[in-house]
């Protein structure tokens, strides 16, 4: 897989194409789902040459990604980190999307975010979740403990100073995305960030998923 300026790598790139970076994930997928494809991933500039690039086909194969810059050969590697070490700013004003809100990465992101003081999540949700005056009755019957750790962990984010909003959409509906968005910028002035924790595993291996 080739493409042009898909990673930001030297931070003097004029230009980001990040779209093809969701084929570059695809091709990581495939190499581990099927061992008997070699896949690759080669990010390159205006100045990379053919010939660099048919030498990255022949001999590149000691890892999945690589980025040419100005002639210069990039590989990717991965480094044990911590969130504190980004030097990330989290902002009071605006508000916060996460999509895939309810799902146990979604609220581990919403308590990070929380846990540096008060701040307004949205959180994009594929499924209905229950009204808030639903929410003392389905805790005291003590049923469905999915759900009541959800009502939990939002009502300890609350607790703490911040407020969380719950919308129930599709973010593949570009309609409904963009109709919810256009609300939270008249509303709460900006989006201050969005992170994106939403997916869906029912089809799980390549082989079963349909060309949509």
């Amino acid at each position: 897989l080739v493409s042009n300026y898909v990673n930001e790598v030297t931070r003097k790139e004029e230009r980001i194409y990040p779209q093809a970076a969701a084929l570059f994930g695809l091709g990581k997928v495939i190499g581990q789902e099927y061992t008997n494809l070699y896949c690759r991933g080669i990010d390159i500039d205006c100045h990379t040459k053919m010939e660099e690039i048919v030498k990255e086909l022949k001999y590149g194969k000691d890892v999945y990604q690589v980025a040419y810059r100005k002639g210069q050969r990039f590989i990717e590697e991965l480094d044990e980190g911590k969130i504190g070490d980004l030097n990330i700013q989290i902002h009071q004003d605006g508000i916060y999307i996460i999509t895939g809100g309810m799902g146990g990465i979604g609220l581990e992101f919403s308590r990070y975010l929380a846990g540096n003081g008060p701040v307004k999540l949205a959180l994009f949700n594929r499924t209905q979740f229950p009204p808030r005056e639903k929410w003392d009755a389905i805790i005291a019957r003590q049923e469905n403990f999915k759900v009541i750790n959800k009502i939990l962990a939002i009502q300890e984010i609350e607790a703490k100073g911040s407020e969380v909003f719950i919308y129930s959409l599709d973010v593949t509906d570009y309609d409904a995305v963009n109709k919810i968005l256009c609300e939270l910028r008249d509303k709460y002035g900006k989006i201050s960030g969005i992170i994106h924790s939403a997916g869906i595993i029912k089809d799980a291996l390549i082989k079963n998923k349909d060309e949509a």
